[in-house]
């Protein structure tokens, strides 16, 4: 049935009139309802649809008007959740901390846009990362292998000496415990809104 949902916004009727109005979260046991009201652009009038988020990760919820509705399996948001980690680390000050910062920060949303701020995986001192790039060195980062690994480039190409630690596996935290995750995950983009699960499963309400 989310097929359905998401083939509804995806005829030239919704691309002209339109409109999806994210209403509500209601927690489960391990995820969420979200219940939205769905106007297909014809004459039909508004229907409302209801997506189970089952196996939650993470989120991000906005109450707002989206123009789509998609689950993707690549996405940024899902970096964190499906690749290893590890830990970068340097020593030695940056000759130019300010303009390493600039950089690292072009990087960052090259890389994942808007979806992560630029602090998300870094080590940031309370006057931020240029002290921190000033001192003779420490941890810089941790995060997903491939942002290590771009971050890593632009320190070498400032002339920053670094190492990195090797690739561990991906833990989370679930009642009460550490636990290596055995599931594929998806990722439901609403706008600026996600939610990262294992599973989407759609319903239309009233029908």
């Amino acid at each position: 049935m989310l097929n359905t949902l998401i083939s509804l916004t995806e005829t030239g009727e919704f691309e002209d009139n339109g409109t999806i109005r994210f209403e509500s979260a209601q927690g489960t046991q391990d995820g969420f309802l979200l219940d939205f009201g769905v106007n297909p652009g014809d004459e039909t009038g508004e229907q409302r649809w209801r997506i189970r988020c089952s196996g939650v990760r993470d989120y991000r919820l906005h109450f707002e008007f989206t123009e789509s509705i998609r689950v993707v399996s690549e996405h940024p948001i899902l970096l964190p959740f499906v690749e290893q980690v590890t830990s970068l680390f340097f020593t030695g000050p940056a000759q130019n901390p300010l303009a390493t910062v600039g950089a690292l920060w072009e990087c960052h949303r090259r890389l994942v846009g808007s979806w992560f701020p630029f602090e998300r995986f870094l080590n940031l001192l309370p006057n931020g990362l240029s002290e921190l790039l000033a001192t003779s060195g420490g941890q810089l980062a941790s995060g997903p292998v491939s942002v290590m690994k771009a971050y890593a480039d632009v320190l070498t190409a400032h002339g920053v000496r670094l190492s990195m630690l090797p690739p561990r596996s991906l833990k989370y935290w679930n009642d009460g415990q550490w636990v290596i995750p055995n599931h594929t995950l998806h990722t439901l983009i609403l706008e600026s809104s996600y939610v990262v699960a294992e599973t989407f499963d759609g319903e239309r309400l009233g029908a």
